[in-house]
């Protein structure tokens, strides 16, 4: 595989299981970071929650916010509240990774669930503890390919590959919001 030459295109890939063990998307993920390294290079990041009170094993942080559009979008975040962290999954090419805490922005549930059916008529039950962390995760998620598009040069384009219903939510509201960037669910 030949390295990108195109370096106007960035790619976040986004899943639930990004340095978080529970499945299948795990194996899958891990199996091809060589070779999507390999290829995309620096322009690509991987996107996942953080969901331990300490940070995975797996994972090397990266304080230096400012050297790219992903670590300056984390820094976005961090200035709303949102617990963000950025740098290296310890695997085989140690691709870049962007790890978001759903519970920063816990206390704001019941409005991003009226917001999603507001918005969307997607109508989401209050009492299912799985569901409250995926529509959490859903809004920063959002609020992350929000502040990307905002930090990016003008030439450059995103792309953002979604792996599953986990990681979903987020497509819909950056729709609506029209942000400057092509999806893959």
């Amino acid at each position: 595989m030949k390295k990108k030459s195109d370096s106007s295109t960035i790619l976040l890939e986004v899943a639930w299981e990004v340095c978080n063990q529970v499945g299948g998307i795990y194996t899958v993920i891990r199996s091809k970071v060589p070779s999507i390294t390999e290829k995309w290079g620096e322009n690509y990041c991987l996107v996942g929650p953080y969901l331990t009170g300490r940070m995975p094993a797996e994972f090397e942080p990266n304080e230096n916010l400012q050297e790219d559009d992903f670590g300056k979008a984390v820094q976005k975040l961090r200035d709303q509240g949102i617990e963000a962290h950025y740098g290296y999954w310890l695997v085989t090419g140690k691709p870049k990774v962007v790890l978001i805490n759903p519970f920063s922005v816990y206390y704001k549930l019941g409005e991003i669930k009226y917001d999603i059916w507001d918005n969307h008529k997607i109508p989401i039950g209050d009492y299912d503890e799985l569901l409250n962390q995926v529509v959490a995760f859903g809004f920063v998620l959002g609020q992350y390919f929000e502040a990307v598009t905002q930090v990016k040069a003008a030439e450059t384009r995103v792309l953002g590959h979604f792996h599953e219903w986990m990681t979903g939510l987020a497509v819909p509201e950056i729709r609506k919001k029209n942000l400057d960037c092509s999806l893959v669910f």
